[in-house]
C-alpha cells in the first residue's frame, strides 16, 4: 500500500505555478516626441517615461536611475515604486522589491499590481500567510485578476487545504477555461483528495489541447491503475515513454506484476515494446 500511495501522490511544486511579478505599469514603446513633450510639461513624467523605455530595452540599471529621479520629485508615484520593485525582483533583490511594493501600496491601496507582485515575492520566500493576504487583496480589488485564483490555490494546496485549493482553481477556470496550468493543478488536487474520476477528466481535457504532455500521460497511467483499468494504464505509460519521459521503474514493475497476476501479462509485454 505504501508503494501505491507513493505512486498516487503527485505534487506540483509551488514555484512551477508562480509567474514572475508583472510589470503591469510599464508602458510599451515610448516615442521621442512624447518624451520631449513630457519633459517640457513635467520633468517627473519625462523621467518616468525614460525609465519605461529603458526597461523595454533591457537597460535595467538605467531604468532604476530614472525611476529614482521620479521618486525624488514625486515620492507619491506608486507606479514608479511598483516598477522599481519589479526590476529589483528580477535581479533577485527580494527585500528591496518588497520595500518598493509596500511603498506603492502605501501611496495607492487600490493599485492592484503591487499587491499581486508582493504576493509573488512572499510566496517565493515561503511567507505563505502574507502571500494569501495579498492575493485576497488583489481579488478584492479585481476578482478576475489573471492567475490570482490559481496562485492562491497553489498556496492552499501546499498548506494541505485541498478543498480551498479546488475552489480557487475552479474560479480561475471559470475566468479562463483555457488555462491548462490551472486545469493541471485542479487535476492534481482531485487526485490528492482521492477523486480519481474527476482527476482523469481534467487530465484528458488537457490532452485534448496538448496530446504531447508526457507528465499528464504519466499521471493518467497512475490514475487508471488506481481505477483498475490496467490496459489504459499501459497505454499512457507507453505514450509517456515514447515522449522520452517514462514512468518511474517501480510503478512499471508494480503495473507489470499486477497485470501478470490478473492474466494480462502478454498485454504488459506488448505495451512495454
Amino acid at each position: 500500500m505504501a508503494l501505491i500511495r507513493t505512486a498516487l501522490t503527485i505534487i506540483f511544486l509551488l514555484l512551477c505555478f508562480l509567474p514572475l511579478p508583472s510589470q503591469a505599469s510599464v508602458l510599451p514603446g515610448i516615442l521621442v516626441p512624447e518624451m520631449r513633450k513630457a519633459s517640457a510639461e513635467s520633468p517627473s513624467t519625462f523621467h518616468y517615461l525614460m525609465g519605461n523605455a529603458y526597461v523595454n530595452d533591457g537597460m535595467l540599471d538605467s531604468a532604476i536611475s530614472e525611476y529614482r529621479k521620479v521618486l525624488e520629485m514625486t515620492p507619491e508615484c506608486a507606479e514608479a515604486h511598483n516598477n522599481l520593485g519589479a526590476i529589483y525582483f528580477g535581479k533577485g533583490m527580494k527585500e528591496k522589491a518588497i520595500l518598493e511594493y509596500r511603498q506603492a501600496i502605501e501611496q495607492d491601496a487600490e493599485f492592484v499590481a503591487p499587491h499581486y507582485n508582493l504576493a509573488v515575492v512572499y510566496a517565493e520566500k515561503g511567507i505563505s500567510d502574507q502571500a494569501i493576504l495579498e492575493y485576497r487583496a488583489v481579488l478584492a480589488i479585481d476578482p478576475d485578476y489573471p492567475k490570482a485564483h490559481n496562485n492562491l490555490g497553489v498556496i492552499y494546496f501546499n498548506k494541505g487545504m485541498i478543498e480551498e485549493a479546488i475552489s480557487e482553481y475552479r474560479k480561475e477556470l471559470a475566468r479562463d477555461p483555457l488555462a491548462l496550468e490551472t486545469r493541471y493543478n485542479l487535476a492534481t488536487a482531485y487526485f490528492n483528495k482521492g477523486m480519481i474520476d474527476e482527476a482523469v477528466s481534467e487530465y484528458e481535457s488537457i490532452l485534448s489541447a496538448n496530446s504531447y504532455d508526457a507528465e499528464v500521460h504519466n499521471n493518467l497511467a497512475v490514475a487508471y491503475y488506481a481505477m483498475g483499468h490496467y490496459d489504459l494504464a499501459w497505454k499512457h505509460a507507453r505514450i509517456a515513454a515514447r515522449l522520452d519521459d517514462p514512468p518511474h521503474p517501480k510503478f512499471i514493475e508494480l503495473l507489470r506484476n499486477t497485470s501478470y497476476a490478473i492474466g494480462e501479462g502478454k498485454e504488459s509485454d506488448k505495451a512495454e515494446r
